[in-house]
């Protein structure tokens, strides 16, 4: 795990979470014959539309880790991927799920999952969460909120925000209180973000659970996230 892992307090940065996930889904892809440049040759790309990520033990900074994932069987249109990342021994540090789909970049249009992803695949059927991620909505803000606009260092290969940046977005609204950790974090998008286009970030904290949204100037949402604190 990098330095830039890990936040001042030394607890593990949602981003950093999400982009070993990241590359190990890509990399997975690309093994199967449905990575990036594979999709982008069809003029299709894959869409994120959320993620949960677990802390089950924090791991040290500079400590090498394993991300294991692998695909569950397709279903009309998403594909869920599993994640756990390891130590070297096989503890179980975090465990993730995610939710993706596959688009027609000309027509923005999704396509049938199940016609993309290779025929006869050995599918591993192992959950990391027994249940779905837990359905996210929208909520009243009680303030102004935080506006963000992101730029060019913030966009992917699809030329919109990457999707570990939101995490970047909703932890900057937060007010951290002393010993705040994160347990469990989850995020869904609803809509592209891109360069220079300003999104509103509300939060909204009760107890140890801080719900996250981020809205652009039309008042659309763009995106909901959700913070289970240790």
């Amino acid at each position: 795990m990098r330095a830039c892992d890990f936040d001042c307090h030394h607890h593990l940065q949602p981003a950093g979470v999400m982009d070993l996930f990241q590359d190990a889904a890509g990399r997975h892809a690309m093994e199967l014959g449905i990575g990036f440049p594979q999709l982008a040759a069809k003029h299709q790309m894959w869409i994120l539309s959320g993620v949960q990520y677990e802390v089950v033990a924090t791991p040290h900074m500079y400590q090498t880790v394993r991300v294991v994932t692998w695909p569950l069987p397709a279903s009309s249109v998403t594909c869920r991927r599993e994640y756990r990342m390891e130590a070297l021994d096989g503890t179980l540090l975090v465990k993730g799920t995610s939710d993706w789909a596959i688009m027609d970049g000309d027509k923005r249009k999704l396509l049938r999952a199940r016609e993309v992803y290779p025929e006869g695949l050995d599918y591993c059927t192992d959950l990391c969460f027994d249940e779905k991620m837990p359905r996210l909505k929208d909520f009243v803000p009680a303030d102004e909120g935080m506006t963000v606009i992101p730029g060019f260092a913030q966009l992917d290969m699809n030329g919109h925000v990457n999707n570990t940046k939101y995490a970047n977005f909703i932890l900057d609204a937060i007010q951290w209180q002393e010993g705040d950790a994160i347990a469990v974090f989850q995020i869904h998008y609803r809509k592209e973000l891109l360069a220079h286009q300003p999104a509103t970030v509300y939060v909204q904290r009760e107890g140890k659970t801080i719900l996250a949204m981020g809205k652009n100037s039309d008042g659309e949402s763009m995106f909901l996230g959700r913070i289970a604190l240790q």
